[in-house]
């Protein structure tokens, strides 16, 4: 299934460097499609009367009847919580708990998150499988001797050294996820959490979008992203209303398109990103951290952002191949882009706007 592309002249594209190339580096000559075929078709501006539980519930009805083996990638973040809360609120059985271990990060998340995946195994699905994946440096061998000096047209908006750290890489790259994949004699369904609402004010009105940072990576993908689905659009519709009923009743918000940004990309304060995650709906873990959205900054878009560090200093130290592949790519990007990327991450681009709600007053 094709979830998301790019296009310039009508001809469609999936990475966004080949777009950027095509539109001869004027990123207003890009557009930006996610599922149209289901958005399209949306009215956003009705609120579901079906309650927020009573939605989670029906999507998890509705992947355990479509997959005969159902996988939830686990954080312990808001998003992938939710979810997995949901399926043990109503008894609905989840086959697998998937939590990675990035052994060059230092995530204070994944402790706990083991721990709650395990109390769920004991205490609600004792037949349910928890698989510890482990992140290998050597991931990163194999993508750059897969994909050569090609990398660059990859899906990916990001330019990280760790860009093969999505959840499609890391399934192709962990010889233990395939030896455990193929014990599967039936379907697979892949869950991921996403994800949250996204808003903007335009002319004092509320209108969403998608922007292709937080998507295109499941472009090609066979995930499921829980909170968007075809044949229930009532849950991302309803997560909008909530979110913006949220907005509007906090003491911070007086019009301020700056504000909504900063809650939406986890700049604003934790006391407000963690408001934020309760007014649309959201549970978490017992985890600061994780509650605060703490570990997202490691993830930004940049090169230097802080999850690769200590993966760049391995590389680095042995002078990898890899290593060579990567760096003669940037400057290919910086070449064929004029986005200076060493300095600079490629602009996001978001899909139509899509009216949500008018603003009386």
């Amino acid at each position: 299934m094709i979830k998301g592309w790019y296009e310039v002249n009508n001809k469609r594209y999936f990475s966004k460097v080949e777009a950027l190339i095509a539109a001869k580096n004027d990123i207003s000559k890009l557009n930006y499609f996610w599922q149209p075929e289901i958005w399209d078709h949306v009215d956003f501006t009705v609120e579901p009367t079906e309650s927020w539980d009573n939605l989670l519930k029906y999507r998890c009805l509705e992947l355990r009847e479509k997959y005969g083996w159902l996988q939830l990638f686990f954080s312990g973040g808001w998003d992938s919580t939710t979810i997995l809360d949901t399926f043990v609120k109503h008894n609905i059985r989840l086959d697998e708990i998937i939590i990675f271990d990035r052994k060059f990060l230092t995530d204070p998340e994944i402790p706990t998150a083991i721990e709650y995946a395990k109390s769920i195994k004991k205490n609600f699905f004792p037949d349910i499988r928890l698989t510890i994946l482990p992140v290998e440096y050597n991931f990163g061998d194999k993508f750059f001797a897969e994909h050569q000096d090609q990398w660059i047209y990859n899906t990916h908006i990001n330019m990280r050294y760790t860009r093969w750290m999505d959840r499609g890489s890391i399934f192709k790259y962990s010889d233990s996820y395939l030896k455990s994949a193929d014990q599967h004699k039936t379907s697979v369904g892949l869950i991921e959490g996403k994800d949250k609402p996204k808003l903007l004010l335009k002319d004092n009105d509320w209108y969403t979008f998608f922007v292709d940072s937080n998507t295109i990576d499941n472009s090609l993908s066979p995930i499921e992203d829980f909170y968007y689905s075809k044949t229930l659009p009532e849950l991302h519709v309803k997560q909008l209303h909530m979110a913006i009923n949220w907005f509007e009743q906090n003491i911070n918000f007086i019009n301020n398109q700056d504000y909504i940004h900063l809650v939406q990309s986890n700049k604003a304060p934790e006391s407000e990103y963690i408001s934020y995650n309760i007014g649309i709906g959201r549970t978490c873990i017992n985890n600061a951290h994780a509650q605060g959205g703490r570990m997202k900054s490691w993830h930004e878009n940049n090169i230097n952002a802080l999850q690769t560090q200590k993966v760049v200093a391995h590389e680095k130290s042995i002078d990898s191949r890899s290593w060579g592949i990567y760096v003669n790519g940037l400057y290919q990007v910086k070449e064929l882009t004029n986005v200076d990327i060493f300095n600079q991450t490629i602009p996001d681009s978001i899909t139509e706007q899509r009216l949500v709600k008018r603003r009386t007053f």
